[in-house]
């Protein structure tokens, strides 16, 4: 027995040893391939002069694994800048010189390097004999500088274990960040769902070449991609996963490997049925296998045989509009269609050349575009048309809404919904989840401009950040400020960046958090003039690159704000404050009701004078609209969720005093204290009484997020938005609407959370409607309560399609109209839901995408789907519906 279980053993030894032999050998001839002649390929080829030949052969780095330990490493860009690798030594042959040739390379489709079988090995943290890769559209985003993840936060700089340093949860010991080897080599790249791969790069010039290359690479990719079309785009992605013996053809066996990957579920034998049908009409009989383009062709033909249609859905609306033709002109496509069916009145005939100018250039596999610069102007055919369909310029959210205005940036900050989060340093529910420098990069890089920042008395005078009186872990005040500081550096342009301060601190650690604030933030801090804190608030435009801090001022005793921790005095958690007020956990002074009595008034520890001069935003206790809005506009009010359904259910002038309240001052609100899973409210309610900054929990992918994220796509995602008139009266622009939306199609749709292997999904769309009815009468007790009854404040309706077997790649579904009644048109959103249909389990969410009313495009519209991070990195840049829009009075 012992001697089989060794034989067993021995074998998987072998196994695992021969596949990392051929992974390194596949890396070594990958980086050794020249690029050939495609459009993205030839852009990213030019770069390799302005990169240091040094990152081709590899440079010497250091890896910080999941459990924080550190491991060298070796860096490689390959040669045709599509991917980058991380191998344990230097690839083979990495420092020679190749020939360019005319042949066939795979990199030039962005091959990746590692096949299906062994893609679990690739993320092994200790696993020290396989090289790991990332492919370029993979990237979501680069942050240098700064401890900015979890990772990170368990690495330490002595290289002691993280089981030896002292951790508790909720006691007055917690790990800090570290200092590993100096801030300055970090280097995390941030992909794939929000994995991240952290460097240590300590050679100065190493580090900043490999910077400077990677932004070329992803500039230079991002803007060249929008020339290929999209089906090629996402098998050059896939390609090299299946073509393991890098023949540059793919046979029949390949080809089932291709359609699975695609979402598209064939048995073996009739895929090989097809594939050899195909390849009898195709040149050389398809010897050896079939070429990239051939096998877009194949692609093409699966999507007619998958939903037994005999034509596309692309098609049948190609001949609902223009007929039985196989190229349109420019008049009939402007005429027929801009104008009689997408609605898009501003459009002229110029704007159509530019449009078939864009796409007879573009590379997509098929019949010749058209030639010539007058014929590329004058006519389209079907297959571009179907790639325009689906493409970002007929986008369903209004691609001028999406553009930044620059110009719409230079009023008072009260005139703009500002993105907001909520206890934004944690990572899960909100009494024992671990608390993380890595939750602010990550808002930040979704687009909050306004962080919340919970500071307590750590050891000594080290002010910290945790959720007080509960068993979530703690971080250093300086760390969060030195990633907001290093956000700043790296991103010169960004909007004002709000510090929401909740002081717990006494008065020593305050005067340390004012030191940090102004040593590490330095001029980007911005300090108000105090003889100016009357007037009207400064514009996002004028505080360009500036951190605003919203906190209390002046320095003296006041009733606490509305915002309350309601878990005080609970006994289980035994670090309720004692008889001198201080919190036994930390020994500083709290300003937490005892009992979680939000009526009862407490008083707040003194503000000391250094950080109050600091402070923008003044936070004060609300108590009727008649009274604050004769206050300075800097003052503010903070309300919780169950206070504003209170406040807008005591009579019908409410909403309209609130608006008024917030054309010349702020209004942040926050979940209620019962959310104790990080759940969200709905925003559009607090939007549409001109709320500001409406706090949300980023780290719960919810309805109320997507919704949040569909919000502040507008604007370039720059994080303002200004807000529209919200006047309450009524008349024609209150009338009610009709929203009517069909689900024609789908297309290249991933597996969850684009993993490579799983079952082809089972997709279906959920429709939602998020409205507000503010004539609803009185409405007691809380939102959550009103949302679920039927004269809530806030309506939601939703629709939802039936479900595809087994295709994810081309789903059409072409169902009924569903129809949606709209009362407030400024404020409501639409959201779509991909979910994957699941007998056993709940169904999961593949993707979403959610589009304010008022940017909602009528006619046949795509709607750009995105990932859980609100991003569309990797598989998810191919994914798109196809949906009509209709909106009526």
């Amino acid at each position: 027995m012992a001697s089989a279980e060794a034989e067993v053993s021995a074998s998987r030894r072998f196994n695992s040893l021969s596949k990392s032999t051929v992974l390194r050998e596949r890396t070594a001839a990958l980086t050794t391939t020249s690029t050939p002649a495609t459009s993205v390929g030839e852009a990213l080829a030019k770069l390799r002069p302005n990169i240091n030949p040094k990152l081709y052969q590899g440079i010497s780095v250091k890896k910080i694994c999941t459990n924080g330990r550190v491991c060298s490493r070796i860096l490689t860009i390959s040669r045709g800048n599509f991917i980058i690798f991380l191998t344990p030594s230097k690839i083979k042959g990495s420092d020679k010189s190749t020939k360019n040739d005319s042949t066939f390379s795979l990199e030039s489709l962005g091959q990746r390097v590692h096949p299906k079988s062994v893609w679990k090995t690739l993320f092994g943290d200790d696993n020290n004999s396989t090289p790991r890769h990332i492919d370029i559209a993979d990237i979501s985003h680069v942050q240098r500088g700064f401890v900015g993840t979890q990772k990170l936060e368990r690495s330490t700089a002595s290289g002691l274990p993280p089981s030896s340093l002292p951790v508790q949860k909720g006691s007055s010991f917690f790990r800090p960040s570290p200092r590993v080897e100096g801030d300055d080599t970090i280097v995390s790249i941030v992909h794939h769902n929000q994995n991240t791969l952290d460097l240590l790069i300590s050679n100065p010039k190493d580090r900043e070449d490999f910077l400077e290359a990677l932004h070329q690479i992803r500039s230079t990719y991002h803007s060249v991609k929008v020339n290929v079309g999209r089906e090629e785009l996402l098998l050059r992605y896939l390609w090299y996963d299946i073509d393991v013996d890098r023949s540059g053809k793919l046979d029949a066996k390949e080809m089932i490997k291709i359609l699975d990957r695609l979402n598209v579920s064939q048995s073996k034998r009739v895929t090989k049925k097809r594939y050899n049908a195909f390849v009898t009409n195709i040149k050389g009989g398809g010897r050896g296998g079939i070429s990239f383009e051939d096998c877009v062709t194949f692609l093409r033909q699966q999507k007619l045989a998958e939903n037994d249609r005999s034509q596309t859905m692309e098609d049948e609306i190609w001949e609902q509009v223009f007929g039985k033709v196989d190229s349109v002109s420019a008049e009939s496509f402007l005429q027929n269609f801009l104008l009689d069916i997408q609605n898009e009145l501003d459009a002229n005939l110029d704007d159509v050349k530019d449009i078939f100018t864009h796409f007879n250039s573009m590379e997509i596999s098929g019949p010749e575009a058209p030639r010539g610069m007058d014929e590329m102007q004058t006519k389209i055919d079907r297959i571009r048309f179907a790639e325009f369909l689906h493409s970002s310029f007929n986008n369903c959210f209004n691609v001028d809404h999406l553009e930044f205005n620059e110009s719409s940036l230079n009023k008072p900050l009260s005139k703009y919904w500002i993105n907001t989060s909520h206890n934004t340093y944690l990572t899960g529910d909100q009494l024992q989840s671990n608390s993380s420098v890595e939750m602010y990069a990550r808002s930040l890089h979704r687009g909050c401009r306004c962080l919340e920042l919970d500071c307590w008395d750590g050891d000594s005078t080290t002010p910290v950040i945790y959720h007080g009186y509960t068993l979530t872990s703690k971080i250093l005040f300086e760390d969060v400020i030195r990633c907001v500081g290093c956000f700043l550096q790296n991103n010169p342009d960004t909007l004002p960046i709000i510090l929401s301060l909740e002081n717990h601190c006494s008065v020593s650690c305050q005067e340390v958090m004012a030191r940090v604030l102004s040593g590490v933030l330095g001029d980007t801090l911005y300090v108000p003039c105090s003889s100016k804190l009357d007037e009207d608030l400064p514009s996002p435009l004028s505080l360009r690159g500036k951190v605003v801090i919203k906190g209390k001022r002046p320095p003296q005793q006041e009733e606490q704000e509305d915002e309350f921790d309601p878990y005080a005095s609970s006994p289980t958690l035994n670090n309720s404050p004692n008889k001198d007020g201080k919190n036994q956990d930390n020994g500083a002074p709290t300003n937490d009701a005892p009992g979680g009595d939000e009526k009862k008034k407490v008083h707040v520890p003194k503000v000391i004078q250094e950080l109050a001069r600091l402070t923008l935003f003044h936070g004060t206790k609300f108590k009727s609209f008649d009274q604050s809005v004769d206050l300075p506009p800097s003052h503010m009010h903070s309300i919780s969720e169950p206070k504003i359904a209170k406040i807008l259910g005591k009579d019908e002038e409410q909403a309209s005093k609130w608006n008024q309240y917030n054309s010349h001052h702020i209004t942040r609100t926050y979940p209620g204290g019962a959310r104790v899973d990080s759940s969200n409210y709905n925003p559009v309610l607090a939007w549409s009484v001109g709320c500001q900054l409406v706090a949300l929990n980023f780290q719960t992918r919810d309805a109320p997020l997507i919704i949040n994220d569909g919000r502040f796509h507008e604007n370039g995602g720059c994080g303002y938005v200004l807000k529209p008139n919200l006047s309450m009266s009524s008349g024609p622009e209150t009338a009610l609407s009709i929203l009517r939306v069909q689900i024609l199609s789908g297309s290249c749709l991933p597996k969850p959370n684009a993993k490579a292997e799983g079952e082809c999904i089972d997709p279906y769309i959920k429709v939602t409607l998020h409205d507000v009815v503010l004539s609803a009468g009185d409405v007691e007790g809380s939102v959550l309560t009103a949302v679920s009854e039927k004269n809530s404040l806030v309506k939601s309706k939703s629709e939802k399609t039936d479900y595809i077997h087994n295709n994810g790649y081309c789903p059409v579904w072409n169902g009924p109209i569903m129809e949606f009644p709209v009362h407030s048109p400024k404020v409501a959103m639409v959201q779509f839901t991909v979910k994957e249909k699941d007998e056993v389990s709940s169904d999961e969410t593949i993707a979403e995408a959610a589009v304010p009313l008022i940017s909602l495009r009528p006619g046949f519209r795509s709607i750009q789907l995105h990932d859980r991070n609100n991003t569309r990195c990797g598989q998810y840049d191919f994914a798109t519906l196809l949906v009509k829009i209709e909106i009526a009075k």
